[in-house]
């Protein structure tokens, strides 16, 4: 036998036991991590929501804009005025065919939980509650009333990243109860609201109109829990 073929038999008798070995040694078993965990129930939730928000085509980029300084390519409704302090911690992007609103947190003053709780008290007596869910940063609930619909979130600042069919909506701002919101009626037919009651993001939408939405969202206030 040559060196060669020695060398070679031995370094098999040495290696390939160990390899054996740590391949009985290896487990199935993966547990992903905390935060891996929580983007996949983040997007759970959302395809749960009554019409799948998340929008799949990238779209041309029309603009990327803070609302502190709102400038929108298609017509808007607002006022120089309007643009309050809650508003700083919104960044809206805007594509062709969507806009996508996320919250920041320059601060770093407003709550990593939900700690103080936000309910719509219009009366709702005659809708069912079809989802009330709660997790330390989102607080959702859904009425119905037949094939109108009524969503609720409440969510931290930090957490808060949206995306919306807006494709040749009006973006308007709406005062709701000395916060400015956001308003759109998207191509679902759902007018949303939303804004920074100066602890959380909260936001509203519904199929039953503009107006009557936005009595719905004057009427949120903090309740007892």
């Amino acid at each position: 036998m040559s060196e060669k073929e020695i060398l070679k038999e031995a370094i098999g008798r040495t290696l390939i036991p160990e390899y054996h070995q740590i391949i009985e040694d290896a487990s199935d078993d993966h547990e992903f991590s905390p935060k891996f965990q929580k983007r996949m129930d983040k997007l759970i939730r959302r395809r749960r929501k009554p019409y799948y928000r998340f929008i799949n085509t990238a779209g041309k980029r029309v603009a990327v804009i803070a609302l502190a300084f709102l400038t929108i390519s298609f017509t808007t409704v607002m006022s120089v005025e309007a643009l309050r302090t809650p508003f700083l911690d919104f960044i809206m992007s805007i594509f062709s065919d969507h806009s996508e609103v996320r919250g920041i947190d320059v601060s770093g003053n407003y709550p990593e939980k939900i700690e103080n709780y936000y309910e719509i008290t219009y009366d709702l007596s005659d809708y069912t509650v079809e989802r009330n869910e709660m997790t330390e940063q989102e607080h959702i609930l859904f009425y119905r009333k037949d094939d109108n619909m009524i969503c609720y979130y409440q969510i931290t600042v930090a957490e808060y990243r949206e995306k919306y069919n807006t494709e040749n909506s009006e973006i308007e701002l709406i005062d709701i109860n000395g916060h400015d919101a956001i308003g759109f009626l998207d191509n679902n037919g759902y007018y949303t609201l939303m804004w920074n009651n100066g602890e959380y993001i909260i936001e509203v939408e519904s199929n039953n109109g503009k107006n009557a939405l936005i009595d719905i969202a004057k009427s949120v206030q903090k309740v007892e829990k």
